[in-house]
């Protein structure tokens, strides 16, 4: 054993791993991240395996939460080493993570993949117009006036169940203050599966792809990318037995910029046809 690892042991809880990690590996990264006005911040995937392979295996089967515990670990780094930068953007900061050991092939996305951290690569056929998405709503209470604040999830907007003063409590009604809320960009991406990945005899298919702030509008049809994210369920309905999947995006890696994947005429007229579908 090296003389780093009882090192990394020390921290038993995931945000204090990825602290340590952070320090030791990221720490140029993190100091440079106000020279552009940056506020992600890229780690490669097998840099955190060979430094931890539990603590990158956590993070590949509970994304979600170990993906929380590295933003706020990183937030943390960058208020030790860039603490004016670190105020500035406050807890805007997120880490976003590339390069997994593999790739799921689109077709053989599944129940097994739900809720957990997965690469997928495949060709840009299309994109949505940028538009804002409510994080946190806030609502006033048009009774007694009181501010209340609820966070929101992917779907339909969430009002809340009552007023949080405690003198009121009650049940509405309530007004929707945009102007108070919290949004961010969101963009919604189509990638199609890449011509040599495809099984002979078999049309492409294609796969739905969620990006949000500084993702947005990185990638445009014909672009070949890699996509980092949590793969999700669509909205469910309550007596669904069957439902689509998803990707909500953590990183999105241009592919095509050597010669070679530059899209031919063929796929150039197949993304165009894609488009025009509502």
């Amino acid at each position: 054993m090296d003389e780093e690892q009882p090192k990394l042991f020390e921290a038993v809880d995931p945000q204090s791993k990825f602290e340590l990690f952070l320090k030791e590996k990221y720490r140029g990264a993190l100091a440079q991240l106000s020279i552009n006005g940056e506020k992600s911040i890229q780690v490669d995937f097998q840099d955190l395996y060979a430094y931890d392979s539990q603590l990158a295996t956590d993070l590949i089967e509970k994304p979600a939460e170990y993906l929380n515990h590295f933003n706020n670990a990183a937030r943390n780094q960058l208020a030790i080493e860039d603490p004016e930068y670190s105020a500035k953007i406050g807890d805007s900061l997120i880490v976003r993570i590339v390069n997994l050991y593999e790739a799921t092939p689109i077709r053989k996305i599944g129940a097994e993949d739900l809720f957990k951290l997965r690469m997928v690569r495949g060709m840009v056929v299309k994109t949505t117009v940028v538009k804002p998405k409510i994080l946190k709503a806030s609502y006033e209470c048009l009774r007694c006036g009181t501010r209340v604040e609820v966070i929101q999830r992917e779907g339909k907007r969430i009002k809340p169940v009552k007023c949080s003063n405690p003198n009121c409590q009650r049940a509405g009604p309530f007004r929707f203050v945009p102007e108070e809320s919290k949004m961010i960009n969101v963009q919604d991406v189509w990638i199609q599966e890449a011509p040599e990945e495809l099984p002979a005899g078999q049309l492409p298919r294609s796969f739905h792809i969620r990006a949000y702030e500084d993702l947005v509008d990185k990638a445009r049809p014909g672009d070949l990318i890699a996509a980092v994210g949590i793969i999700e369920p669509l909205e469910i309905k309550d007596t669904a037995l069957t439902f689509d999947v998803y990707m909500i995006a953590n990183s999105i890696t241009l592919l095509n910029k050597e010669p070679e994947a530059t899209p031919t005429s063929e796929e150039i007229a197949r993304i165009h046809e894609l488009a025009k579908d509502p």
